[in-house]
């Protein structure tokens, strides 16, 4: 089975994955390539799709979202009591009526934001289980998938009130885990990942996008947005 996102994410890029195939080096398809970067991760999906294609021996992601990196390095090392737990939240869902749904919801946002401020990220143990679990719950029962925090840094998305929800993806999360064996994951800026590139490395960087206008914008996956500073830094 090949990996695929296991989150939802807003700007995602799983639908445009067959247009961006005539924009990769020929080198790529060649396997020319050694090494695969990308900072700005998110769900991954183009990193998925190219590292279940192409024979890159490593790889390097990044993001600034703590939950999202722990998550990562959570499916990678700590793989079978996160299923386990998921196992859990997934069954828990099933047997709930829709009102219930809705409370066992904000009951596990309350937990996960108020976690947060004391949580120790560094330190893998069963917290970060118990942390990336929720994280992966909320994402697929919240509205839309998507990943908002607000100015606090808490998570503040509505119940998406759905008949049903794939918490638990035994298959794609074993698939995920095997890929990420050969990849390094942190939580860092973006410009860090340019220590590890050199002529034979694919980088894909997928920035936030720049607001076209106040009700269009969307920034929130960190907390303090990424402005038209952070924009010019990049360029």
């Amino acid at each position: 089975m090949k990996a695929k996102p296991f989150l939802k994410w807003a700007g995602g890029k799983t639908q445009l994955l067959p247009q961006f195939e005539g924009f990769y080096p020929s080198i790529l398809k060649k396997r020319g390539v050694k090494r695969y970067v990308e900072p700005f991760v998110g769900s991954g999906a183009v990193f998925f799709n190219l590292m279940s294609r192409y024979h890159f021996e490593t790889a390097y992601i990044s993001d600034l979202n703590e939950d999202l990196i722990l998550c990562y390095k959570t499916i990678k090392d700590r793989l079978e009591p996160l299923l386990e737990s998921l196992k859990i939240f997934q069954s828990q869902f099933d047997s709930k009526a829709q009102d219930e749904r809705a409370e066992m919801f904000l009951e596990v946002r309350h937990q996960f934001n108020e976690k947060k401020k004391d949580f120790d990220y560094s330190t893998p143990n069963e917290q970060s289980v118990i942390r990336a679990s929720q994280f992966i719950f909320l994402n697929k029962t919240c509205f839309n998938g998507l990943f908002r925090l607000n100015s606090k840094g808490g998570f503040n998305v509505p119940y998406g009130g759905y008949e049903s929800a794939k918490i638990l993806d035994v298959g794609n999360l074993r698939a995920v885990s095997a890929l990420l064996q050969r990849t390094e994951i942190c939580c860092a800026d973006y410009s860090e990942c340019e220590k590890g590139v050199d002529d034979k490395t694919f980088v894909y960087l997928d920035p936030p996008y720049r607001p076209l206008n106040k009700t269009s914008s969307f920034t929130a996956y960190v907390g303090n947005g990424f402005s038209d500073v952070e924009q010019r830094r990049l360029a």
